[in-house]
C-alpha cells in the first residue's frame, strides 16, 4: 500500500512526497460514552488504518486525492468556506483552522489519503483522518506538534469546524496506542497507562454495515438527558462539575426530582465507569471469565440504560456469547449501527467469522463484515521519505 500511495501521490501532483504517516482506527473495550463526562476508557489501536502521503505546497490551497473512492479536495484554507455537511473537505479545512487556532503558522500542501479502514463503521475513521493529517502537516512545517495536542487539536476540529460534539477518546487511542497494548486513558487529566491483553485473546469486529444515521441526534439527546442529571446534582452537591464526579449517593438523591430517562443514564454512566477500571485489572490478571461477564453487563447498560444499541448489534453480541471460542462481545462506537467488537480464543477468529456471519445472515437476510483485528496496534506514526 504505502509504495502505490507514494506513486499515486507522483502522478497526481508532480512531485514527489515528502512524508508518510499511518494513523489507524481504534476500537474501545469498555467506556462507552464515557469520555465526554470526563471518565475513563480502555481503548486499542488497530491494524486497519489511513496512510498519508504528502508534501508542502507554495500557497494557502490544500489539494487531496482520495486512492480508494478516486475522489479530488480542493480547500482554500484561508476562505471561510461553507461545504456539504459529514464532507472530507470540512475536515480538511477543520484540522488547519484548529492547527491555525492553536498558534501554529501553515500553508497550503498536497497530499494522497488511502488505507484500509472503513468509513462511518465506528471504528473512528474520523478521529484517524484528522490526526493523521496533523501529524503530517505537523512533520511538513516541522512543528513538532506533542501526541496530546495533536489529540486536543483533531478534537477542536471536531467539535468546533465539523459540528460534532465528541470525546478526546478516539484521538487519545490514536495517537497514544501501543503494540499488545491496550491504553487506558483519563479523560479529564489525559494521563494515560497501560494492560497487557492475555495473550490467547484475539480481537475481531464485526460491522453491521449499517450507517450511524442516528448516532449524531442520538448522541446529542444523551448529552442534553445527562445535563439534566447534572444540572439536579449540581443543586446539591457545589463540588460537582461533571458526571465523573457522582457517585451513587449523589444520583440516588436527586431520583424523585429528574426524568426516569435522566436517571437511567447516569445510572449507566457510573456503572460503566466502574467497569473501565475492572476490565482493566482482569486484563492484567487474565481472568477471562471476568472480561466476558463485565463486556456483556456493558452491553446491556449500553442496550437497555443508554439506548444506543440496535437489533443488529444485539444479535451479534447475543449469538457471539453462544459461539464456543467466544470470550465476551459488545458493540464499540456510537452505537445505532456501526461495529461490534468480540473477543475470541486465538484459533477461533475464521469459525467465529462463519459462524457469525451465517447468524446475521439468516436473522436480516444481508450481510455484515468481519476484521480479523488480533491485538492491539502501535498509535500514529510518521516517516520521511
Amino acid at each position: 500500500m504505502n509504495s502505490i500511495l507514494i506513486d499515486e501521490f507522483g502522478k497526481n501532483f508532480g512531485k514527489k512526497a515528502q512524508y508518510l504517516v499511518l494513523s489507524p482506527g481504534r476500537v474501545n473495550l469498555i467506556g462507552e460514552h464515557i469520555d465526554y463526562h470526563q471518565g475513563k476508557v480502555l481503548p486499542c489501536a488497530i491494524s486497519l488504518k489511513n496512510t498519508f502521503a504528502g508534501s508542502i505546497g507554495k500557497d494557502y490551497i490544500v489539494d487531496g486525492y482520495n486512492l480508494n473512492s478516486g475522489r479530488k479536495y480542493s480547500v482554500n484554507i484561508q476562505d471561510s468556506c461553507l461545504f456539504e455537511k459529514g464532507a472530507t473537505e470540512i475536515y480538511i479545512y477543520g484540522v488547519c483552522r484548529a492547527i491555525i487556532d492553536s498558534g501554529y503558522f501553515i500553508k497550503g500542501f498536497s497530499f494522497v489519503i488511502g488505507g484500509d479502514l472503513p468509513m462511518g463503521s465506528g471504528l473512528s475513521s474520523s478521529a484517524s483522518f484528522s490526526c493523521g493529517l496533523i501529524e503530517l502537516i505537523s512533520q511538513m512545517y516541522h512543528l513538532n506538534i506533542q501526541k496530546r495536542d495533536i489529540a486536543r487539536i483533531a478534537r477542536l476540529a471536531e467539535n468546533k469546524y465539523a459540528g460534532v460534539p465528541c470525546g478526546i477518546m478516539d484521538q487519545m487511542a490514536i495517537v497514544f496506542g501501543k503494540e499488545k497494548r491496550l491504553v487506558r486513558i483519563d479523560c479529564r487529566s489525559l494521563d494515560v497507562d497501560y494492560c497487557s491483553m492475555p495473550g490467547c485473546i484475539s480481537i475481531v469486529v464485526v460491522n453491521t454495515m449499517i450507517k450511524r444515521q442516528l448516532a449524531k441526534s442520538e448522541y446529542e439527546k444523551r448529552q442534553i438527558e445527562c445535563a439534566e442529571l447534572l444540572k439536579a446534582i449540581e443543586n446539591k452537591y457545589s463540588s460537582v462539575k461533571v458526571l465523573r464526579d457522582v457517585n451513587y449517593d449523589m444520583l440516588n438523591s436527586v431520583k424523585g426530582e429528574v426524568s426516569n430517562l435522566a436517571f437511567k443514564r447516569g445510572k449507566y454512566v457510573l456503572d460503566e465507569m466502574k467497569r473501565v477500571d475492572m476490565v482493566f485489572d482482569s486484563m492484567n490478571k487474565g481472568d477471562i471469565e471476568s472480561i466476558g461477564r463485565l463486556f456483556y453487563e456493558g452491553h446491556r447498560g449500553l442496550k437497555d440504560e443508554y439506548e444506543v444499541s440496535c437489533e443488529e448489534l444485539d444479535l451479534i453480541v447475543e449469538e457471539t456469547y453462544k459461539f464456543n471460542g467466544a470470550i465476551a462481545s459488545r458493540m464499540t462506537g456510537a452505537g445505532f449501527g456501526g461495529c461490534a467488537i468480540s473477543l475470541v480464543k486465538k484459533g477461533y477468529e475464521k469459525e467465529y467469522a462463519d459462524f457469525i456471519m451465517k447468524k446475521y445472515y439468516d436473522r436480516f437476510g444481508k450481510k455484515c463484515e468481519v476484521y480479523d483485528v488480533g491485538e492491539p496496534q502501535e498509535g500514529l506514526s510518521s516517516m520521511k521519505l
